[in-house]
């Protein structure tokens, strides 16, 4: 079975060739990877589909073989121990990376096996995610189709990558498979590399013409923003409507209206400007009083000192010419 990567962008839709399937049980396959024969380049087919499973062979690949042996023995019930594959009753492998190819085969041991039936019907095996599988004695009674059941049930990271050269080698030689709009990622666990849409884009980043802007604001009632929407490329931005301020993401603090509150600028200029006007009408008061209270002084100075009798006793000859005339100090001077 290939190890090629359930690690696929989320971004990426899955496309395929024109009659070639697109999965294999749940397991998404994106073009350039398929299922079909290792020598029938672009064919697709499966193999065993009745049977339940499918070989998946990487396109033009050469195969590296590797041979790993493990032994189980379980010749008394007692020294099985639940939850460890310690070689009594179940053995476990660390498959190496880079292999394109894996190949279970079970042999039994040439005692005779009615003596463990009681406890041990049938040798299985299984391919699945390290510590994935957690071992039960009760296992090894189960029946071929139960314990088939069960295997389903575990998951198995596939890694799927293009050739055996790196993003950079790829690229050097003008043979890189990603397209517009696309990351290059070299492969963690074999030779090769995988491609990746750019975050605000989507498709499938080896078909031309590569991955296309995701219009994040396409549907104004389902969108990220909670006010205006509007679209970039590979990106958007929200605004809050007028009369609001926020940053208007769903996400973020969203939109919020106005409040009408007297800003502490127009507050203190507010105060200010009224006790400024309190002290110039304090002090126009001021000498506005004392002003008046001057021209009564003068007036009983006036009056004390003759200023009525002399006034009453000025003749005035006809015609209006005055015939005395009363000096003020200042002019005297």
């Amino acid at each position: 079975m290939l190890v090629g990567s359930g690690t696929v962008s989320a971004s990426l839709i899955v496309q395929t060739k024109p009659g070639c399937p697109d999965k294999c049980g749940n397991v998404s396959i994106p073009y350039p990877f398929g299922i079909f024969d290792a020598a029938g380049g672009e064919e697709c087919s499966i193999n065993g589909v009745g049977s339940g499973y499918a070989n998946v062979v990487e396109r033009n690949s050469s195969i590296a073989e590797y041979s790993s042996l493990c032994r189980s023995a379980c010749d008394v019930r007692e020294n099985i121990e639940e939850g460890s594959c310690n070689g009594s009753g179940c053995c476990q492998l660390t498959i190496p990376k880079g292999i394109n190819f894996f190949q279970a085969n079970v042999y039994t041991s040439s005692d005779n096996h009615t003596k463990v039936w009681s406890f041990d019907h049938c040798s299985y095996g299984i391919l699945a995610e390290q510590d994935a599988y957690t071992f039960r004695a009760s296992d090894l009674l189960l029946s071929s189709t139960d314990f088939i059941v069960k295997g389903k049930g575990l998951p198995l990271v596939l890694d799927w990558a293009i050739g055996n050269k790196t993003c950079e080698e790829a690229r050097d030689s003008g043979a890189l498979a990603c397209q517009e709009n696309s990351n290059c990622i070299n492969s963690d666990n074999n030779l090769g590399y995988r491609c990746s849409c750019f975050d605000g884009y989507e498709g499938n980043p080896y078909l031309s013409p590569g991955c296309q802007d995701v219009n994040e604001c396409e549907n104004q009632s389902d969108n990220p923003c909670v006010g205006n929407c509007t679209n970039t490329k590979g990106s958007y931005y929200c605004t809050c409507p007028e009369g609001s301020f926020g940053d208007g993401r769903k996400d973020g603090h969203g939109c919020s209206t106005k409040k009408q509150v007297v800003p502490l600028l127009k507050l203190a200029l507010g105060i200010g400007s009224g006790l400024l006007f309190f002290i110039i009408g304090c002090c126009w008061s001021y000498f506005f009083v004392k002003k008046q209270k001057q021209i009564k002084l003068r007036e009983k100075y006036f009056e004390n000192n003759g200023g009525l009798l002399l006034k009453q006793n000025i003749p005035a000859k006809e015609g209006g010419v005055e015939s005395t005339k009363i000096y003020t100090a200042k002019e005297l001077e």
